[in-house]
């Protein structure tokens, strides 16, 4: 099968900004221990006031010169699309800030693909763009679209520049609130089912493979889980394209919001971890939906499946006694999930980050973001910009890079360099391929802990086919066909890489 014939591939874009697939929490607020939740964007008010936007905390907070810090606009941990007051307002991994004279703070809402405004006494309104609505169209604020804008910038003749970070453009909303392309061009995405060129890809992100041979696909921006046949045939399992929510069901009745990881179990079964919905959720081969564990509403809490709480979770993986295995993003925690539905917390503290090797609750991760299992119960994660293993025990150890160090460095353990890395698998020979998603490369780990590179060039943007190494753009997961053939999610398309 060459799934380069069978997919139109996207034009090749540039990313600015981080992946929209790390939604996490906030913390509440205050002053001296307040706590913010991958802090990015920052812009100061004419009074010496700075105003911050907490990513993954979905909320923008202000810090005074005193230190003091509250929430101006959003409800930490709350993600959404709601136009209104202060606290009541929601926002969706907002970015990028700037401000006007007149004290008006422009916001750029990543998740929910809109440019927000803030008056200076907390109103949130949309500037540009439908919250919720991705695309690529210039015209007046309320007809054009964005696809995760990442940063703002106004010039003294009050002209918004926005980087439209998935859609590699750099956009203009002029003093007259009109919408232009000024570099860049968009890619091809969508949500279309059938077969070669007319497929479309909204974010695909996570991949798995049955007993037969079929690929599952989680379109992430789609919110969708879709099926890739051997012979190429595309269609939607589960999910309605574009509609967020929380909803169990048969087919386009069931509802995800952000579905990420996806695993394939013994019955085939498919086992999704519907990130910002903070569920494991299962999807039947009739296509029925049900939860398997949490309720729709992050948190962090251990026991019977339907009481327990994660947060933002980001992958998952299962074992041959039907254990799953999921990295809680957001609470910092890999957890497993026993048959009998009880869920325990096997390595890191939730709402303690960090890098630390050691056993269970000891243990500390930075950015936890693939999972997979091999022989002995041994698990293997993505956290930072390191690979780290998870013995049965629990015993946590770092098998190369180094979590807060990032670059592109093939070599032994811990001289190695990642960039981001997302998805991981093992092949049945103990070799490991990771998807380095900043560097825009596959890497391969040795069971001696040695790393290569194997497929595209750090650096480098945009799908090129043919001969080794060719190009990828930012690769979020992959499945091995094989220990020299794998397939992986990339810039809207998912592409099939054999090695020599």
């Amino acid at each position: 099968m060459n799934l380069a014939n069978v997919f139109e591939l996207s034009v090749v874009h540039l990313h600015s900004c981080k992946s929209l697939s790390r939604r996490r929490r906030g913390e509440h607020c205050g002053s001296g221990l307040s706590k913010f939740y991958g802090p990015s964007g920052i812009t100061p008010d004419n009074s010496g006031n700075l105003f911050v936007a907490d990513t993954y905390g979905h909320a923008i907070r202000k810090v005074t010169r005193a230190g003091v810090v509250t929430t101006f606009a959003g409800g930490p941990g709350l993600a959404g699309i709601t136009d209104a007051i202060a606290g009541v307002a929601r926002f969706n991994s907002p970015q990028g800030l700037t401000h006007d004279s007149a004290g008006n703070i422009y916001v750029a809402d990543m998740g929910n693909h809109a440019i927000r405004k803030i008056t200076p006494l907390g109103e949130v309104t949309t500037f540009a763009g439908t919250p919720g609505v991705k695309g690529s169209a210039d015209g007046t604020v309320a007809i054009a679209r964005f696809c995760k804008p990442g940063g703002v910038a106004l010039d003294a003749a009050g002209n918004l520049f926005v980087t439209d970070s998935s859609n590699g453009t750099l956009r203009m909303i002029s003093s007259a609130n009109v919408v232009s392309a000024l570099a860049g061009r968009a890619p091809v995405y969508g949500e279309f089912d059938g077969e070669g060129a007319v497929v479309r890809f909204s974010s695909p992100y996570g991949i798995a493979l049955d007993a037969a041979r079929n690929m599952y696909v989680t379109d992430y921006l789609g919110q969708t889980v879709r099926k890739i046949t051997p012979s190429g045939l595309v269609s939607t399992v589960a999910g309605k394209a574009n509609s967020t929510g929380f909803a169990d069901g048969v087919g386009a009745s069931a509802l995800f919001f952000s579905p990420r990881g996806i695993v394939v179990d013994s019955g085939g079964n498919l086992i999704v971890a519907d990130e910002a919905n903070s569920t494991v959720r299962k999807i039947t081969p009739a296509g029925t939906v049900t939860t398997v564990a949490g309720a729709g509403s992050a948190g962090y809490v251990d026991g019977p499946a339907a009481s327990a709480r994660f947060f933002a979770l980001s992958a998952i993986t299962n074992d041959a006694a039907g254990n799953l295995f999921v990295a809680d993003t957001g609470n910092q925690t890999v957890r497993k999930i026993s048959p009998s539905g009880v869920v325990t917390t096997l390595a890191g503290l939730a709402g303690s980050t960090g890098s630390i090797d050691a056993t269970g609750s000891a243990a500390r991760f930075t950015s936890l973001q693939g999972i997979t299992n091999y022989a002995q119960g041994n698990l293997y994660v993505t956290d930072g910009n390191a690979i780290r293993k998870i013995s049965a025990a629990g015993v946590v150890t770092t098998l190369a890079g180094k979590p807060n160090e990032r670059g592109d460095i093939d070599g032994q353990g811990a001289a190695a360099r990642f960039s981001g890395p997302h998805g991981i698998k093992v092949g049945a020979n103990g070799n490991l391929f990771v998807a380095d998603t900043f560097n825009n490369t596959i890497r391969m780990i040795t069971p001696a802990g040695a790393v290569t590179t194997v497929a595209g060039v750090a650096g480098r943007f945009g799908v090129r086919l043919g001969a080794l190494p060719g190009g990828l753009s930012q690769p979020y997961d992959l499945a091995l066909l094989n220990d020299k053939s794998m397939v992986v999610t990339t810039s809207n398309s998912v592409v099939q890489i054999t090695l020599p």
